[in-house]
């Protein structure tokens, strides 16, 4: 793998996508094919955690199901040695300007 100084970076090394599956119906495995298409692969940022997470009912403890999502991307970045960012939004504040 070749070596960059600090502050560059070879635009054509970063891949973007902008749909996704969700965790637990399929996204473990874009994920997985994806790091098969580009083994040096050493980074994935995914914005937002809420995107991707599958939907949870009413009844479900949000600490339980955060806990399980990331659990479930944590055993993908364990397997392939990679780091995993999340984005997560806990509260959206509004700012009314008057």
């Amino acid at each position: 793998m070749q070596e960059y100084k600090a502050g560059y970076l070879k635009l054509q090394m970063m891949h973007f996508a902008i749909m996704s599956n969700v965790i637990g119906n399929g996204l473990e495995l874009q994920i997985e094919n994806f790091i098969k298409e580009y083994p040096g692969t050493g980074l994935i940022v995914i914005d937002t955690l809420q995107k991707v997470r599958k939907t949870v009912s009413a009844n479900v403890n949000p600490y339980a199901a955060d806990y399980d999502d990331i659990n479930t991307l944590k055993q993908i970045a364990d397997k392939y040695k990679l780091a995993i960012v999340l984005v997560h939004i806990s509260v959206k504040l509004v700012t009314v300007i008057r």
